[in-house]
């Protein structure tokens, strides 16, 4: 691995599990549908918790309410 990436990888190692473990931990099966929660409130939970933490990391992240969470990686105006 070229070490220019591994440093950068190293560099947000700890955070990036201590975010994956968040994100396994909440439950986020297909639920009972409500107001604003299309699959549930366990679903809507992890889209909020996503969006939350996409916005911390420091991407630009938007949202379909209670559908989905997204964001931005790469400059232009195109994306791959």
């Amino acid at each position: 691995m070229d070490e220019k990436l591994r440093q950068a990888v190293e560099s947000v190692k700890e955070e990036a599990v201590e975010t994956l473990i968040r994100w396994v931990r909440q439950p986020s099966v297909r639920g009972e549908a409500g107001e604003g929660a299309p699959f549930g409130k366990d679903v809507l939970a992890m889209q909020r918790l996503a969006l939350e933490d996409m916005r911390r990391l420091g991407f630009e992240a938007g949202e379909v309410p209670g559908y989905a969470s997204f964001c931005d990686l790469g400059e232009g105006d195109t994306r791959e």
